[in-house]
C-alpha cells in the first residue's frame, strides 16, 4: 500500500468478529480464487504476527515485547510470543484480493539501551495468493537514562516522526493459504521478506543534517527473517450504494427534491457524484455533460457534499420539464464519467401532478375550412392548445342534424386535425369536438354551427 494515515481508506466503524466463534457456526469456506461472488465487507477480526524471532524474545539485552506498553486493541500472548492487531477493516474484492487494516500499536523495549521501536496500526495490500505488501506507522527513539539500573520506558523523544511505510513484503504465498468465503476470511501463515523501505528507517539517516540515529537493533532485525503473519476476519456482502429521495416541495412551478446516498464507498476519494432527475428506464451510456445540463434536474454533488461515503444533495426539476405521462427516477453516478449500465445507482421518484396542477386546461377550436354543400364536401380544422406540450392524442369529432350523424376520431398533429365533411343537405348542422382527459390536459370542447344554404 502507499504511503497514507493509519486510517486514509477506512470506510465504516465494525465490530470485532472472533473468527473461532465463525468457524463453530459451521460457515462454509471455499478457496478464495472461486469463494468470492461479490465484494464483501470486512466485519472485525486480527492479524496475528510474531514479528521475528529476534524482536519477539525474552532475552536480557534485547528490545523485548513490552506488553505493559502496547496500545489496545493489540495484545502479547507470553505463550506464543505472538502480537495480535485487532478491530480489522477493510474489503475484499470480487477477485479475492483484499485490502485490510488493524488497530493497535507493539512495542519493543530493550531496558539496558532504553531503545524501543513502535509498529502500529497495520495494513495489508494482498492479492488472491496472500501476497503484497503490509505498512505499518513505524517509530523509534531512545529513553533516557544509564543502565544498570533498567532504564524505565519513555517513547517522549522518538529519533524521526512516525511515518506509514512498507514493512513486509508478502511473496511466494499460494491460493492453498488463503480461505475466503461469505462469513469468514484467513490467510494463514503468510510468508515474507522484510520491506527494504522499513529497514532502511531503521537504520537511521547519517547524511542528514543533524544526523538521524539509527535503532541500535536494525542489523539484527534486517538480519533474520520476519516471522509469518496469519490474518483472521469476518467477511459480509458489501453494501451496495442506496438512493433515497425525499420531496420537500412539489407546486405549479415544479417540485424540489432532497436526494440522500449511503455506502459510496468507490465514490471516495473522488470528485463526487452526478445526480440527475430524468425518464424511468435507464440513462443514456452517452450521456456527456452538455447533455445531463439537459435533463428535467441535474446536480453535481462534489467530494465537498460527503460525509464518509454518504452524500445529501438537493435537484430542481420545473414543471415545464417534467411530463406526467412518465414515471421518474433519480439517477446516480461517478462524477466526469458517463452512467455506464452498472455504474449507476436508481431510485424511484412519487411525482404528485395534483400539487403541480395537472391536468391542465385544454382550449378546443374549430374552424370550417369549407362548408359542405348537397353536391360537395366540405372541410374542418380541431386546434388544441395547452400550457404544457404540445396537445397529443385523439379527439372526437361529430357532425350531426337530426339523426344524421358522422364521427370521426383522428389524431393530432402538432396539435391539430382536420375532417372532411361529408356532403349535406340545406339546414343547420351541428359540429362538435371534444379533447378528452389525460394525465396532461382536462377535457375539452368546442362547437360551431355550420349552416348549409345550397
Amino acid at each position: 500500500m502507499s504511503s497514507q494515515s493509519p486510517t486514509s481508506w477506512r470506510r465504516r466503524a465494525v465490530a470485532l468478529s472472533a473468527s473461532a466463534a465463525l468457524g463453530a457456526a459451521g460457515v462454509a469456506l471455499l478457496p478464495a480464487a472461486s469463494a468470492v461472488a461479490a465484494d464483501l465487507d470486512v466485519t472485525g477480526g486480527t492479524a496475528a504476527w510474531g514479528i521475528s524471532s529476534y524482536l519477539n524474545a525474552s532475552n536480557f539485552g534485547r528490545p523485548n515485547p513490552l506488553p505493559p506498553e502496547y496500545e489496545a486493541p493489540a495484545t502479547f500472548d507470553e505463550t506464543t510470543r505472538v502480537t495480535t492487531w485487532a478491530a480489522g477493516t477493510g474489503a475484499i474484492a470480487e477477485d479475492g484480493s483484499a485490502e485490510l487494516a488493524f488497530d493497535g500499536t507493539s512495542v519493543n523495549f530493550a531496558v539496558t539501551s532504553g531503545s524501543w521501536l513502535k509498529l502500529a496500526d497495520l495494513e495489508a495490500d494482498l492479492d488472491a495468493s496472500g501476497n503484497g505488501t503490509v505498512t505499518a506507522v513505524v517509530s523509534y527513539g531512545t529513553a533516557p537514562g544509564t543502565f544498570p539500573p533498567a532504564i524505565p520506558y519513555d517513547d517522549s523523544a522518538p529519533y524521526r516522526e512516525a511515518a506509514r511505510l512498507p514493512v513486509l513484503v508478502l511473496s511466494d504465498n499460494t491460493e492453498a493459504d488463503v480461505v475466503v468465503g461469505e462469513g469468514e476470511a484467513t490467510w494463514s501463515e503468510l510468508d515474507g521478506s522484510w520491506a527494504t523501505e522499513f529497514i532502511d528507517y531503521i537504520d537511521g539517516d547519517p547524511g542528514a543534517e543533524p544526523a538521524v540515529p539509527g535503532f541500535p537493533y536494525a542489523a539484527q532485525v534486517g538480519g533474520g527473517a520476519p516471522s509469518p503473519i496469519t490474518f483472521s476476519v469476518g467477511a459480509e456482502a458489501a453494501a451496495a450504494p442506496a438512493v433515497s429521495v425525499t420531496t420537500t416541495s412539489a407546486t405549479k412551478n415544479g417540485v424540489e427534491l432532497t436526494v440522500d446516498g449511503t455506502d459510496f464507498d468507490s465514490f471516495v476519494p473522488g470528485p463526487g457524484a452526478y445526480v440527475g432527475l430524468a425518464p424511468s428506464g435507464g440513462l443514456s451510456a452517452e450521456l456527456g455533460m452538455e447533455d445531463a445540463g439537459n435533463l428535467p434536474a441535474f446536480q453535481w454533488a462534489t467530494s465537498a457534499a460527503f460525509t464518509g461515503a454518504a452524500f445529501t444533495t438537493a435537484l430542481s426539476a420545473p414543471r415545464a420539464k417534467l411530463d406526467p405521462r412518465k414515471d421518474y427516477s433519480v439517477y446516480v453516478w461517478r462524477a466526469h464519467t458517463n452512467p455506464v449500465p452498472g455504474t449507476v445507482t436508481e431510485a424511484s421518484v412519487d411525482i404528485d401532478w395534483t400539487a403541480l396542477g395537472f391536468p391542465l386546461a385544454s382550449k378546443v377550436g374549430l374552424k370550417v375550412d369549407a362548408k359542405p354543400t348537397p353536391k360537395a364536401k366540405g372541410a374542418a380544422t380541431v386546434t388544441v392548445k395547452g400550457a404544457h406540450l404540445t396537445p397529443f392524442g385523439k379527439v372526437e369529432v361529430t357532425f350531426k342534424k337530426g339523426k344524421k350523424v358522422t364521427t370521426w376520431s383522428p389524431r393530432l398533429k402538432n396539435g391539430k386535425a382536420t375532417v372532411t365533411l361529408p356532403k349535406s343537405g340545406k339546414g343547420r348542422w351541428k359540429l362538435v369536438a371534444v379533447y378528452a382527459a389525460n394525465a396532461v390536459y382536462a377535457k375539452g370542447k368546442a362547437t360551431k354551427t355550420v349552416k348549409v344554404t345550397r
